[in-house]
């Protein structure tokens, strides 16, 4: 998502630079439309580096870390 919303927001910047200069003015809309496409890409970036949470299913890997301490013992 992140790769995509910077995609996105390259080709907007790219877009609103062009009209710019086709149009020899300025207006707000050519930096707010690229600019929420890159707070969209920062937010995704930081959802994405977050770590998982690892306490899925806990019934199951005590009985899969029970059961490999049994074949250890057993070998």
């Amino acid at each position: 998502m992140a790769i995509l919303a910077l995609a996105v927001f390259l080709a907007l910047s790219g877009i609103a630079l062009m009209l710019g200069f086709l149009l020899n003015q300025f207006h707000w809309v050519l930096v707010v439309v690229p600019g929420l496409a890159l707070i969209l890409a920062v937010i995704a970036s930081v959802v994405a580096t977050k770590p998982l949470k690892s306490e899925r299913f806990p019934e199951l890997k005590a009985q899969i870390d029970s059961d490999a301490q049994a074949l250890r013992t057993v070998s």
